[in-house]
């Protein structure tokens, strides 16, 4: 199917941009990859809007609070 298609272009293209860890959410149709830091993201970000029919949101991880301790860790 086209959809399919689709997927295996965004994987393609995220692989091929050096980003490895890349997997689709749920049944589709997002795709994500991690990557290092906002810059990369900034310009792979470019890259793929330059196509015209992909949308890209770019995040961050959040990082626990308080040195890495969890609410209810001892």
């Amino acid at each position: 199917s086209s959809m399919y298609s689709e997927i295996c272009e965004v994987k393609n293209k995220l692989t091929n941009s050096g980003i490895k860890q890349n997997l689709m959410s749920g049944s589709g149709p997002t795709v994500f990859g991690l990557i290092r830091n906002r810059k990369e993201g900034d310009n792979l970000r470019e890259d793929i809007i330059a196509r015209g029919r992909w949308w890209v949101h770019l995040t961050e991880n959040l990082q626990p609070q308080g040195g890495g301790k969890h609410h209810g860790d001892n």
